[in-house]
């Protein structure tokens, strides 16, 4: 009973306040205040007068608090009127939704509907739904799926936001033309485009371009999609591939062909097959498809 009547005391205290009055920032400013004191206007408009309240709720400025504020100000105010606070919100409307639910896709194709979305009001700033907001994995058939957003406001505050949609991506993967070996870099005529329509990715599906010339980390069967994380640089130095071994011994210097038994990068040690005699020697990579052997 006590907190009930708490409640209805602070209502008819809201209620009976003269006017509610609006601030965009984290404090209230005299500036706020003089768009209904007229008074306050001769109090610089930064001066900070309080916190503000959260999203939602309000908070009242006594007389005596507004008397007392601009006396400190030289400024002699005769009011019995409390003012009432509350944080600038705006109401999200679905058009608006949709050109940010757009824009995580740039010029990519994409067919949305928005289903439902916050309904509270929300703090005047940019809205954004970033493509990290999508879930994942795609939820199966055409079932909606739960992004969600934000709305940036004041200084990098981020006020959150959801809506639920249906999503359809014309997508463009790169699969693979035969079998990718791993450690062979990719070559064209190797890989191919495919098009089709399903649920966008996080992130968008990599070009042809950012293909060629990286190596699969492990196979990659005919038709399989070519994803960046299945591939790495090429090494200088791939294992089966021929080499060129110079070899240092005081002045003199010897040129022979081998066979990389392993992968290396510069300054890392390979094991070299000589073709001929079939031995294995180890050799320092010096650049690409080179290695070198110092003797003393």
């Amino acid at each position: 009973m006590m907190r009930r009547a708490l409640q209805l005391g602070l209502a008819a205290q809201l209620a009976a306040a003269a006017a509610c009055i609006t601030t965009s920032g984290e404090r209230i400013l005299a500036g706020d205040v003089a768009t209904e004191l007229s008074e306050f206007s001769a109090v610089p408009s930064a001066t900070v007068l309080g916190y503000a309240p959260a999203f939602g709720a309000r908070r009242v400025l006594r007389a005596a608090q507004l008397v007392r504020f601009a006396g400190q100000h030289g400024v002699e105010l005769t009011t019995t009127k409390d003012i009432c606070v509350e944080r600038a919100t705006r109401t999200l409307h679905s058009e608006d939704l949709l050109a940010a639910l757009h824009g995580a896709f740039g010029t990519e194709n994409v067919r949305l509907s928005i289903l439902d979305f916050s309904r509270n009001p929300v703090p005047p700033g940019e809205t954004t739904f970033p493509r990290l907001g999508l879930p994942a994995v795609a939820p199966g058939g055409d079932a909606p799926v739960l992004w969600r957003g934000y709305v940036q406001y004041a200084t990098g505050r981020k006020f959150p936001i959801w809506a639920r949609v249906k999503v359809i991506a014309q997508l463009s993967r790169v699969v693979a033309v035969g079998d990718l070996e791993p450690g062979r870099p990719i070559t064209e005529g190797q890989v191919r485009v495919e098009e089709r329509e399903g649920y966008p990715r996080n992130s968008p599906s990599p070009r042809v371009e950012e293909i060629l010339n990286k190596v699969p980390r492990r196979l990659i069967k005919d038709g399989a999609e070519v994803i960046p994380s299945l591939l790495g640089e090429e090494r200088p130095v791939a294992r089966g591939q021929k080499v060129q071994v110079e070899v240092h011994s005081g002045a003199m210097r010897l040129t022979l062909e081998g066979r990389a038994e392993s992968a290396g990068d510069v300054g890392g040690t390979i094991s070299v097959r000589n073709p001929e005699s079939g031995r294995l020697f180890s050799a320092r990579v010096s650049g690409k498809g080179r290695a070198v052997i110092n003797k003393p």
